[in-house]
C-alpha cells in the first residue's frame, strides 16, 4: 500500500499556515511567549504572506482566506497557491503516453 498525499483546502492551510509561522520564528526577537509584541517576527509573517500572494499572482486575503480554509477560494486559487511553496499537487495524475 502506498500513501498518496491530500491536496485539500484543509492541507493547503495548514502548509499555508506553517510556511507564514515558519518565515516568523527565522525572524523573531522574542520567545514565542511574547509573539504579540514581536515586531520583527510580525514583519517576517507579513513578508512571507506577500511573497507568496504574489507569486501565486493572488491578493493576500486570498491568501489569508485560503490559510483560514474559506470555501470562498476557488480551485485555481488553490493551485495557485500549492505551486507558490513550489509544491506540485497534480504529481499523482498520470501524463498521456
Amino acid at each position: 500500500m502506498t500513501s498518496r498525499l491530500e491536496f485539500g483546502p484543509q492541507m493547503l492551510a495548514l502548509f499555508l499556515q506553517a510556511h507564514v509561522v515558519y518565515a516568523g520564528v527565522s525572524g523573531a526577537s522574542l520567545p514565542v511567549s511574547q509573539r504579540k509584541l514581536d515586531g520583527p517576527r510580525k514583519a517576517a509573517e507579513h513578508e512571507e504572506e506577500r511573497r507568496l500572494a504574489k507569486a501565486a499572482g493572488l491578493s493576500v486575503e486570498t491568501l489569508r482566506q485560503a490559510a483560514r480554509c474559506s470555501h470562498k477560494v476557488t480551485l485555481d486559487e488553490r493551485t495557485a497557491l500549492w505551486l507558490s511553496m513550489e509544491i506540485n499537487p497534480y504529481i499523482h495524475q498520470r501524463s498521456a503516453a
